[in-house]
């Protein structure tokens, strides 16, 4: 999991999928993250949106490291780097094989299957360490090195426990995919500006007080 070159190899396989159900895929199909009204697609963009994405993903995922400021960090957490980074495509992968497949009901695996990555995020957040593409980027995570760490301590635990409820709450899932998620994605982001905020007032009234 933490091979750089493995996800290529998940796109590969993503593919290879697409062509083994290709014949078996309808003239339309639908895609659980869009509203009702439009969502519907046809069966090439079905069988090679979501491996577009994972190669896409692949490919800036490559790039970060090499044009960061901070790029000598990386190597000091390129394993969960790359086991993140491939998680995430792991993840893009089930998604991909439940939409050509046909399996239902694909929003409440989704969920799960976002629930899983979401915990396994939380479980190495922690470990991300300074830079200006990966992690919680907020200004002052970027602008104290301390106010990261704690942060990314912090909304790990969050996350983790996050990861666990929505697979727990999975099968319950009556909307879309999509508006979930998405909501979600929403709450854990403000709440990560908040935390941050909170970590750089402290430590700006200990440096305050230190210096006077």
């Amino acid at each position: 999991m933490r091979n750089r070159w493995l996800g290529l190899v998940l796109v590969g396989v993503a593919l290879v999928i697409s062509s083994w159900t290709w014949s078996t895929l309808p003239a339309e199909v639908r895609l659980p993250w869009q509203s009702a009204s439009r969502s519907m697609v046809k069966r090439e963009v079905a069988a090679l949106f979501l491996p577009g994405v994972m190669l896409s993903v692949w490919l800036v995922l490559g790039v970060f490291p090499r044009i960061d400021p901070r790029r000598a960090n990386y190597a000091r957490f390129a394993d969960t780097y790359w086991l993140l980074g491939n998680a995430v495509l792991l993840t893009l992968l089930a998604a991909h094989g439940m939409l050509v497949s046909g399996i239902e009901p694909i929003d409440r695996l989704i969920v799960a299957a976002a629930g899983v990555l979401v915990t396994l995020l939380g479980n190495y957040l922690g470990r991300v360490e300074p830079n200006w593409f990966f992690g919680i980027r907020t200004p002052w995570t970027l602008e104290s090195d301390v106010v990261w760490r704690r942060t990314h301590r912090t909304m790990g635990r969050v996350l983790f426990v996050a990861g666990l409820l929505l697979v727990a709450f999975a099968p319950m899932v009556t909307l879309p995919a999509a508006p979930v998620l998405g909501a979600l994605a929403a709450m854990t982001a403000a709440l990560a500006m908040v935390v941050s905020w909170i970590y750089w007032r402290s430590e700006s009234g200990s440096g305050s007080g230190s210096g006077g």
